[in-house]
């Protein structure tokens, strides 16, 4: 389990609210909008939502497959599954949630879903080739994956200002630890889901804006769900002003008086089982 998924994991009550109520509108809703619209039509469809957190992706996929297909969500944390169960469903399929690592994908049998789904999972799990597996086998002969990684930090201005606090202010060590979800290459993702069986892989980069309404309060709070956690929480006052200015300086571009918008970028890949 790599450092970020063990933060996920075992993130205690207060932390997975932050998660729902900053990062999950801001950031995680209208990524999971692109990648349902980037599938394409799905009505009627069986669907997996793998690492579903608190099921964002879920609910979405839910709305667009309508009443006649259904959804399952995964997750390994109880935390954020505990979010899931909690919040109203979406209109449009059941939805259920299930807790499972991602491989094996405990509970579901062969080929049950017409649809797998993945979003800023992957680069955490700690078998990627045996989690693609996975996906292959409980997709069923036909069937569509859909996998969204961030792309690199140089991509993503937003979350390139924390990685370039972290290593002017703390250490280049701390940096590299909080890299790690934009450190996936596009192409290794690419060649893991061939090498599991799926064909017709395709691939393409793509580009939202994204809006934090709290400014870099909000955009600070990614922090909590990296490894250096800790480490930031235990900063002094002065420590933890240089740290902000950081941020703020590099964001200064995208800032008005309370908000801060741009862009965020995502690799998006798309298969057939």
């Amino acid at each position: 389990m790599s450092q970020w998924q063990h933060r996920f994991a075992h993130a205690p009550t207060d932390r997975v609210r932050l998660y729902d109520q900053v990062l999950a509108p801001a950031v995680f809703h209208p990524w999971a909008c692109y990648l349902a619209g980037a599938i394409g039509p799905c009505t009627g469809a069986q669907a997996l939502d793998v690492a579903c957190g608190t099921g964002t992706l879920t609910r979405v996929l839910a709305t667009s497959i309508g009443s006649e297909g259904s959804v399952t969500g995964t997750d390994i944390s109880d935390g954020m599954l505990g979010a899931a169960r909690g919040t109203a469903p979406a209109l449009g399929a059941p939805q259920r949630y299930l807790q499972s690592p991602a491989a094996p994908l405990d509970q579901i049998d062969d080929g049950r879903f017409d649809l797998t789904c993945c979003q800023h999972g992957l680069q955490f799990f700690p078998d990627r080739p045996a989690a693609a597996r996975e996906w292959h086998r409980v997709t069923k002969p036909g069937g569509t994956l859909a996998v969204a990684i961030w792309a690199p930090l140089e991509h993503n201005p937003l979350f390139d200002a924390l990685h370039h606090a972290v290593a002017v202010t703390l250490s280049a060590d701390y940096a590299e630890k909080f890299a790690h979800p934009w450190s996936l290459p596009a192409p290794q993702a690419r060649a893991v889901i061939e090498e599991a069986g799926f064909t017709h892989v395709r691939h393409h980069r793509a580009l939202l804006p994204t809006t934090f309404p709290g400014g870099a309060k909000d955009l600070l709070t990614v922090y909590q769900f990296s490894p250096i956690a800790d480490v930031i929480t235990g900063l002094d006052l002065h420590a933890r002003r240089h740290l902000e200015q950081a941020v703020d300086h590099r964001l200064a571009p995208f800032q008005d008086e309370t908000a801060i918008t741009a862009p965020t970028s995502v690799e998006i890949i798309v298969a057939t089982r």
